[in-house]
């Protein structure tokens, strides 16, 4: 008995060195047929999983082929067993590592037709990444991160396959729609703005969304149809950005021009006597403070300059520049300005001198 029991157990031996590894590792949720060659077709067979919890034998008990499914991650011990009619047996056991899978997730921006969208991998592996591969359709591409261009509306499905340090995978699949992209676009009335008359009414245009307005001027508003007030005269660009329900983005940008309305009152005498009422003699404006230069020249009747000021504030009390008063006269005058869009304009006249 002792010779038939050794040359069962020689010939497991030698087989089992072709079929089984000192450490088979595998990953969760992998199925695993395992095969043997029995000694004696009479004989019976048995297989038994006698460490580990969490693996299934699918199919194939007492046979010499096994199937067995590992769900859980863990160590296991697979045994298989031939007993011959006598009693007498053999056995050989199979070590079993079953890793953890990776875990494929990601997320993305808002699914806009035109735009760019980017993906962002957001999968897990205890061991490590070693491979990311996106599928759009019948493209592949490989890189941890992925942005794919959809120039047309519809519905599509990204997958996302995974790949750890150890050979285990996973997939993510995602079915999305790509939308419309919305409409931004408006206009402002009235067409001709000015300091003088600085309100605006922006006219909305847009297709539904929410809205975001920039005046262009620090200011904004998030009203659909707003009406604003600039302080001084220039161009300014105006946005609206507009976003829809899904998060898709448009804006439209334009520039609307505030013009300088030059304003300024001269008058036709003055009566430099002392008394403190009409004794000096200049310009009196609208807004002149913004101006970017100012120059007013005074002339006698032989063309002679008497009197220069680049200041408005700084006003002809009928004396030459050497503090002598000029006599009583009609003298003429030039004044010479520059608006805040570098817009110059010159007015000429003449005033009357009186005591």
């Amino acid at each position: 008995m002792n010779v038939y029991k050794l040359n069962i157990v020689i010939i497991l031996w030698l087989f089992s060195l072709n079929s089984f590894s000192q450490v088979l590792n595998l990953c969760q949720g992998n199925s695993m047929t395992f095969n043997v060659q029995a000694f004696d077709s009479t004989n019976s067979l048995e297989w038994n999983i006698i460490s580990g919890t969490g693996a299934e034998i699918l199919s194939g008990q007492n046979t010499e082929s096994i199937t067995v499914k590992f769900d859980q991650i863990g160590d296991y011990i697979l045994q298989f067993k031939e007993v011959a009619l006598s009693g007498c047996f053999a056995t050989r056991e199979q070590q079993i590592s079953v890793l953890p899978n990776p875990i494929a997730d990601f997320e993305s921006d808002p699914f806009c037709v035109y735009d760019s969208i980017k993906f962002y991998n957001n999968s897990f592996a205890i061991d490590g990444l070693q491979t990311s591969i996106w599928r759009i359709g019948s493209h592949e591409f490989e890189g941890y991160n992925f942005s794919y261009k959809f120039d047309n509306i519809g519905q599509y499905v990204i997958e996302l396959s995974v790949i750890s340090n150890n050979g285990c995978t996973d997939k993510n699949v995602l079915e999305f729609n790509i939308s419309d992209k919305p409409i931004a676009d408006f206009y402002s009335s009235p067409q001709h703005i000015s300091t003088l008359f600085p309100e605006v009414e922006f006219i909305n245009l847009s297709s539904d969304g929410v809205v975001s307005w920039d005046f262009g001027d620090t200011d904004t508003s998030d009203q659909w149809q707003p009406t604003h007030t600039y302080t001084s005269a220039g161009w300014y660009d105006v946005t609206l950005i507009l976003e829809n329900e899904i998060g898709c983005i448009d804006s439209i940008t334009k520039k609307l021009l505030v013009a300088s309305d030059i304003l300024f009152y001269v008058p036709s005498s003055f009566t430099p006597d002392g008394d403190d009422i009409n004794d000096t003699f200049g310009v009196i404006g609208f807004n002149m403070d913004s101006y970017k230069s100012f120059k007013l020249d005074i002339y006698n009747r032989w063309g002679e300059c008497i009197f220069s000021s680049d200041d408005h504030e700084i006003k002809w009390d009928g004396k030459y520049k050497n503090g002598k008063e000029v006599q009583i006269d009609t003298y003429n005058w030039s004044v010479r300005v520059t608006d805040e869009l570098g817009k110059e304009i010159r007015e000429i006249g003449n005033v009357t001198l009186l005591r």
